[in-house]
């Protein structure tokens, strides 16, 4: 899928890895997210706000798992990153789970 903006490429694959491709350095993969669900990504997309060149998927990204997908539970807050959050990937699979990567 690419990014509105025409700089990065995100794509799935078989081996349940998520991978970003920064176009604008002749394609290189900044960032694999292995095992992002149980099965096999099918459906991928860049949230409409995300349409301007504003950030890669270059950093530090970590998933949020509350858990068992049925549990009603709050994630509790955070305090503010020293660092703007640039990008946020959310993906649902068919195992039931969200997870939310963000760098």
């Amino acid at each position: 899928m690419f990014h509105p903006g025409g700089k990065y490429l995100l794509s799935a694959a078989d081996d349940k890895t998520l991978r970003c491709w920064d176009l604008a350095q002749d394609a290189k993969c900044v960032k694999v997210l292995n095992r992002a669900h149980g099965h096999f990504v099918t459906c991928l997309r860049w949230a409409p706000s995300m349409s301007k060149e504003s950030g890669a998927v270059n950093g530090g990204a970590g998933a949020l798992e509350p858990g068992d997908a049925g549990a009603k539970k709050s994630l509790g807050t955070r305090e503010a990153a020293a660092e703007t959050i640039r990008c946020v990937i959310a993906t649902g699979s068919v195992d039931k789970t969200l997870k939310i990567f963000a760098n």
